[in-house]
Parts: C-alpha cells; sequence; structure tokens
C-alpha cells in the first residue's frame, strides 16, 4: 500500500504516535550484537525488556534523575517510545510506526479490508505494509482508539522490574 492512500484513509483520526521501533533479523544479527547494542543504549537512556518474554525492549524518556534512579512519575505519557525486536520472522529490516487512533476496530477494517493489512494475534492494531523496497520493510500499526493507562505512561515496563 502507498504511505499517500494510507495517509488520506487515516486523515482527521491520527490522535498520536504511540512508538516507532526497528525489527532486527536474527538472521542477520547474532544474539550477542542485539544485547550489545541494548546495553550500549541503557548507559544513556532507560531500556526495558518486554515483560512477557518476547524478544521486544523498549526505550522510555527519562530525567536524567529517572535515568540514575527510576521511574516513579507514572502520571505523564511516556513519548515517544523507541522498541526494538529481535524478529525470528523476516528475513530483512523492518521500521515500526505505531499510529493511535480515534477510530474503532470495526472503522479500520471497512478502511483496510482484509487484503490490506494483517492482525497479529493479541494485539490491538491492524499492520498495514508500505510498499517500498525489496530490502527494508517499513509496517504502519494502526491502533484503535483506546485510553490511556498504564501502558502509555510505562507503568507496565517499569513496574515489571524488567531494566536492562
Amino acid at each position: 500500500m502507498k504511505i499517500n492512500d494510507v495517509s488520506n484513509k487515516l486523515s482527521g483520526h491520527i490522535k498520536r504516535i504511540d512508538h516507532t521501533g526497528i525489527n532486527l533479523p536474527t538472521m542477520l544479527y547474532d544474539e550477542w550484537e542485539y544485547k550489545n547494542l541494548l546495553e550500549y543504549l541503557s548507559f544513556n537512556g532507560n531500556v526495558y525488556s518486554y515483560p512477557t518474554g518476547e524478544p521486544w525492549s523498549f526505550l522510555l524518556p527519562v530525567t536524567e534523575n529517572e535515568h540514575k534512579n527510576e521511574i516513579t512519575n507514572f502520571k505523564i505519557l511516556r513519548e515517544p517510545r523507541f522498541e526494538f525486536v529481535y524478529d525470528k520472522y523476516t528475513s530483512i529490516v523492518g521500521i515500526q510506526i505505531d499510529i493511535e487512533t480515534d477510530l474503532s476496530k470495526n472503522e479500520i477494517e471497512d478502511l483496510f479490508p482484509k487484503d490490506q493489512g494483517v492482525y497479529y494475534q493479541g494485539c490491538t492494531f491492524k499492520a498495514i505494509y508500505l510498499d517500498y523496497s525489496e530490502n527494508l520493510d517499513i509496517r504502519l500499526d494502526i491502533r484503535y482508539k483506546s485510553t490511556y493507562g498504564d501502558w502509555e505512561s510505562g507503568e507496565w515496563l517499569v513496574c515489571e522490574r524488567k531494566r536492562m
């Protein structure tokens, strides 16, 4: 799908960017390279492993004090978050942009029929892959309308105590 088509369909419905990220294929990057990258980033920011065990890590924006100690203020949105995925399902690097909308799941399905995108089990978005390159995936995760909670504030990641 072309970016202009997605933009036209979502015009007036984008609330915010929830997070961006990069998917690094396991067949291109050794696990030690991936872990070294996350360790390096953790010296300069707060990196948290995904609490359910998937190889997804998030870099959260923090103050200097929160980096030295820990995040305790969960009344603000932690944006923009950046996700790192060690991805065994692909052979090329992927860029992801998670876009929150004011649309319901049914409204998103009306805009993007079954042949336009993918639903991943347990996720609150429809993944739309852009026509870009054979050597790079660009995926827009079109998120359903939601209310703010422990995900948006970073509280769920922080309180699970999986900081790197």
